[in-house]
């Protein structure tokens, strides 16, 4: 990515940020924001722990750490500066998940378990494999899926 497109990602990403209502949904984008920053800086923008620590941000078992580690890793994935949150995030803070067992829940917090289809017609397992993959409540809500 040359300079003009660096700035035009990170102008974008401020915007979206700045127009979200939801909390998780900034957290991304500031996460995005960081993670443009040291994609085109390298390792002039923060120190290596930094960025160890936001990478393993997206493993987070908190709502808004995680969604700031996701628009990090996000960001160094994407080379069109063209990303967008996912629609869909897996957590255990919420009033379906039990024992710990983790839950894709939408924006309007509506849950749904391993085994069941979203509103589109995709099974949620798959949407998880498809977008989520590799995250450590992915792995577990998975291995529900496929326990079956």
């Amino acid at each position: 990515m040359d300079e003009a497109g660096f700035q035009r990602a990170v102008q974008r990403a401020k915007t979206l940020g700045s127009l979200e209502n939801e909390p998780r949904r900034q957290a991304f984008w500031q996460g995005y924001q960081d993670g443009l920053r040291r994609a085109y800086h390298g390792a002039q923008f923060g120190t290596d722990g930094q960025h160890e620590r936001m990478l393993a941000a997206a493993d987070s078992v908190d709502v808004l750490t995680r969604a700031r580690g996701q628009g990090y890793k996000a960001a160094l994935d994407d080379e069109t500066g063209n990303a967008e949150p996912p629609r869909y995030q897996l957590t255990t803070d919420h009033a379906m998940s039990s024992y710990g067992q983790p839950v894709l829940v939408d924006e309007e917090r509506n849950a749904y378990g391993a085994l069941d289809v979203l509103p589109d017609g995709e099974a949620a397992a798959s949407y998880v494999e498809r977008e989520l993959r590799g995250d450590a409540l992915a792995d577990a809500f998975l291995a529900i899926a496929y326990r079956v």
